[in-house]
């Protein structure tokens, strides 16, 4: 889709990573993984995922 960028990864230990984002395209080229390490960070930070599939709850 025009305009549409994603990142998607899996790290060494297990957790999967996505960002999505509506862009377009302005003066230069933005560099949208320079957040990668930002989102990486978080997610490390985070001590207890939940045990079971929640999807029901918000979907």
């Amino acid at each position: 889709m025009p305009g549409a960028y994603a990142l998607l990864t899996r790290t060494y230990n297990g957790i999967t990573l996505c960002a999505t984002f509506n862009r377009r395209e302005e003066s230069g080229s933005p560099d949208f993984d320079a957040f990668l390490d930002e989102l990486y960070e978080a997610a490390q930070t985070i001590r207890s995922w939940p045990a079971g599939d929640l999807s029901g709850q918000y979907f």
